[in-house]
């Protein structure tokens, strides 16, 4: 590349629908969703010859990426949450399985920049970014942002947040963008929260999934019969902890991710274990305040289980709020929002209620947000007062530096007249014009000195 000035893409990784398999095959672009279970060795048997173990092992490499194993067993769990069946021996070797292909796909395509077109959370690019930052290869992640048509693009995930690595774009440099404040009843739900109904597994589902499937392996019948189990079982423990909110109370609102979701297993830190942050949470409000918790409507029993339950019971200052009670409603009558990095805490400070992040939310350097510290002072947060004109600032200066574009389907529908093919091109010629303009800093000696 910088040599000839010429960006070559040397892997692509895919994550088109099914009916696109053989469009990808033919063009030699390997998808993603086969690297979700052991299927993606027989589907890419030509690939894993030619790049798994067939390169010298660099330890200090492996060493430093191994460091990430939790975070890989965390994120690749997720594909087997309708069923929770792996062991933790399978996602070790899945883990060895992935660092060997990808590493020789490395070192073999003697590959110079990598972009993600997400935050790493599936758990194979969670593999390709800690490789690329293993080898000190630049490496660019975009991740979409609530303000329409707009995403933010950085090197590291260290730098959500901060986004040193964006830069003020052409079309941003008068950007001033006003953000209403209205009262807490009058805020709409995020786009992707609405129609949202309480889980349901019933018994009748867990049996007509395991009668289609019968034929196939009677471990699908166990299975389905275990999660109808499961299910029930996490129902019971909800409704043990829910009481009336009591709104005379001071309290915290606590709002839980789903889970499993990139807001907490890859923007959370230690946090992606939420129980972590009300434990110590608990330990800072005064005597006579509670955390309020209210359950995401969305969650299912993974990640749920009886431990889970257990650590909130001891607990003694947290309550469990009806799932039906108004998250505006509680944000309202709060001293202030706790959040690892949900929606919740930028909602509250828009309406000018305090925030208090755990992990790496993209507002968390705005007016009236905190960020968690042991020494945080509890009583500060509650007391202070948002400048919502200082809050409007820093969100135009954040915007000013993002860039055109939707790069996750899902938010097309905040743009009126969704143009596709003027999006992709967009994109695109963005990209290139990035990579080419700090193509001198992107480019690291190649491969990463060896141990010895």
């Amino acid at each position: 590349m910088k040599e000839n000035h010429v960006i070559v893409p040397k892997c692509w990784i895919s994550c088109l629908g099914h009916n696109q398999d053989k469009l990808l095959k033919k063009k030699g672009i390997l998808k993603e969703k086969w690297f979700y279970s052991l299927k993606w060795t027989l589907r890419y048997k030509e690939e894993v010859a030619k790049y798994t173990n067939t390169v010298e092992f660099n330890r200090a490499v492996y060493d430093k990426v191994y460091e990430q194993l939790w975070r890989f067993i965390d994120h690749y769990s997720r594909h087997d949450f309708k069923y929770n069946r792996k062991s933790i021996h399978h996602y070790i070797n899945q883990f060895n399985l992935l660092y060997h292909f990808f590493y020789g796909v490395f070192v073999k395509e003697q590959i110079q920049l990598v972009l993600i077109g997400n935050v790493p959370h599936l758990g194979v690019e969670t593999i390709i970014y800690e490789i690329a930052k293993a080898l000190n290869i630049r490496t660019i992640v975009l991740k979409q942002s609530l303000e329409p048509n707009r995403f933010f693009y950085f090197e590291s995930l260290d730098d959500i947040g901060d986004f040193r690595f964006m830069t003020t774009q052409e079309e941003g440099e008068a950007r001033e963008i006003k953000l209403e404040k209205k009262s807490f009843s009058e805020y709409p739900s995020p786009f992707y929260m609405r129609r949202i109904k309480q889980y349901r597994f019933p018994l009748w589902k867990a049996i007509g999934l395991s009668l289609l499937r019968l034929h196939q392996s009677f471990e699908y019948f166990a299975c389905n019969s275990l999660k109808y189990l499961r299910v029930k079982k996490y129902k019971q423990n909800i409704s043990q902890l829910i009481s009336p909110v009591d709104y005379t109370k001071k309290y915290v609102y606590f709002p839980l991710h789903l889970q499993p979701e990139m807001t907490t297993s890859a923007l959370g830190g230690v946090f992606c274990d939420q129980i972590l942050a009300l434990e110590l949470l608990s330990r800072k409000i005064p005597k006579d305040w509670v955390i309020c918790v209210k359950e995401n409507p969305k969650q299912m029993e993974f990640m749920r289980d009886e431990a889970f339950f257990t650590r909130l019971k001891l607990i003694a200052n947290l309550q469990m709020t009806p799932l039906q009670e108004s998250t505006f409603k509680l944000i309202e009558h709060s001293q202030f929002v706790a959040t690892i990095t949900g929606t919740a805490g930028w909602e509250a400070v828009c309406g000018g209620k305090p925030a208090l992040v755990f992990g790496k939310a993209w507002y968390q350097n705005f007016e009236g947000v905190f960020q968690w510290h042991d020494d945080i002072d509890i009583h500060e947060i509650a007391n202070y007062q948002i400048d919502h004109a200082k809050l409007e600032s820093d969100y135009s200066r954040l915007h000013s530096k993002t860039a055109t574009g939707i790069i996750d389907g899902h938010y097309t529908c905040l743009v009126k007249d969704y143009d596709e093919d003027k999006n992709i091109q967009g994109i695109v010629e963005f990209l290139t014009k990035l990579i080419q303009d700090r193509e001198e800093e992107m480019i690291f000696p190649y491969p990463a000195k060896k141990s010895a």
